[in-house]
């Protein structure tokens, strides 16, 4: 468990808005070259397709076991999940920590065997539907588990974790392909892999395996990510993919614009005050529901983390104070780092400073910021050593 810091979380606001941030036109991130392709596993993996009396039909793995991270994927019969929104609820079974109730593809690991029933609601522009479905859960699992299956935009960044059980060593781990197409690993860290997602014309399911070996016992596991398509990238501001992401408060008087005029690759040209005026433009006192209203996120908990650290954590109104300046806040598992951006308005913050469990924090990606490296070329380890003899 974590702590939320309003230290760290000001100074990322302050030191980013000051310049130390991105913009998306000149980020300053260093090139590299193309990862070699991940080679395909010796047996591929098949999800199972269960339909269901509407145009819900769910994808489940073959087995389910407890202590096993896992996950079930809803799709809506000729429809692209971006055009979707989801809703997810545990109907029965052991209480799970649930982290992508907005998502496709909810994960979860199960902390005993038995049966589980979830519904999940889709909405499309046109229709509301809801579904059950209902798993069942065995006694043995393998020691190996990789966390976590999620959803991700076509060629947003990747990670994924492999975790150690009571702190023992995965040895000989190696990656491979059990079903989707090729991608490239970087393995950079072996127990944490990134990759950037392809570009897909369907909603395609990747699954990656990893296998090792833990105390003289090999083991494997398989993890699923969720490469969702997206419309073609028209904005000459959001000129990369950007994630798939919702207002917190789906009343607020601004959710129909939040994401179309701060986080869209779509966005042609900024809004203009009367359609996002800044959080302070509407009332001379501090509200902190009005900051609500303002939040665009990619998960739920996000949200929910934010909305108590502004409630516990900033019992003088500081932090709220400061956001007071900006038209929007974006929480999203794709910023890295936060940042502060003229054009927009708005202030991104990178959800590393906000996670408070391990379910939450494998559901952002971690790869590196890529500000740090910008202090290898002042080579100053180097003359530290040299002034250490």
């Amino acid at each position: 468990m974590r702590k939320l810091s309003l230290l760290t979380l000001t100074m990322a606001l302050t030191m980013t808005a000051c310049g130390g941030g991105s913009d998306s036109g000149d980020s300053g991130e260093p090139t590299t070259p193309p990862l070699p392709d991940l080679s395909r596993c010796d047996t591929s993996t098949e999800l199972l397709l269960l339909d269901t009396d509407s145009d819900i039909s769910f994808l489940t793995e073959q087995n389910y076991y407890q202590g096993q991270p896992a996950s079930i994927i809803a799709q809506l019969a000729n429809t692209p999940s971006y055009q979707l929104s989801y809703q997810w609820q545990q109907i029965t079974g052991a209480p799970l920590s649930l982290t992508s109730v907005r998502s496709p593809v909810l994960n979860f690991e199960a902390p005993q065997n038995g049966s589980y029933q979830f519904s999940v609601t889709i909405n499309s522009q046109n229709t509301s539907l809801t579904e059950l479905v209902t798993i069942d859960v065995g006694q043995s699992g393998s020691a190996l588990k990789v966390n976590a299956d999620h959803q991700v935009v076509s060629g947003n960044g990747v990670s994924i974790r492999a975790q150690r059980i009571a702190g023992q060593v995965i040895n000989d781990l190696s990656w491979c392909i059990a079903q989707g197409p090729t991608v490239g690993l970087d393995l950079s860290n072996p127990e944490r892999p990134l990759f950037t997602a392809p570009q897909v014309n369907d909603d395609t399911i990747i699954t990656l395996r990893a296998s090792g070996t833990i105390a003289g016992v090999n083991y494997s596991d398989d993890v699923n990510v969720l490469v969702t398509q997206q419309p073609a990238i028209t904005s000459p501001y959001f000129d990369e993919p950007v994630a798939t992401t919702f207002a917190y408060k789906p009343n607020s008087p601004y959710a129909a614009v939040l994401d179309t005029c701060v986080y869209s690759n779509q966005l042609n040209e900024p809004c203009n005050i009367a359609t996002l005026p800044l959080i302070g433009q509407q009332s001379s006192r501090i509200d902190k529901q009005a900051i609500m209203d303002r939040l665009l996120v990619s998960h739920q908990w996000m949200g929910e983390n934010f909305e108590r650290f502004l409630t516990e954590l900033d019992p003088h109104s500081d932090f709220a104070t400061l956001l007071q300046s900006v038209t929007a806040i974006v929480i999203s598992y794709d910023v890295r780092p936060s940042f502060y951006w003229v054009v927009t308005g708005a202030i991104y913050l990178d959800p590393n400073d906000l996670w408070l469990t391990p379910e939450q924090r494998d559901s952002i990606n971690e790869a590196p910021d890529y500000r740090s490296g910008f202090s290898n070329e002042l080579a100053f380890f180097n003359a530290l050593a040299l002034c250490e003899r």
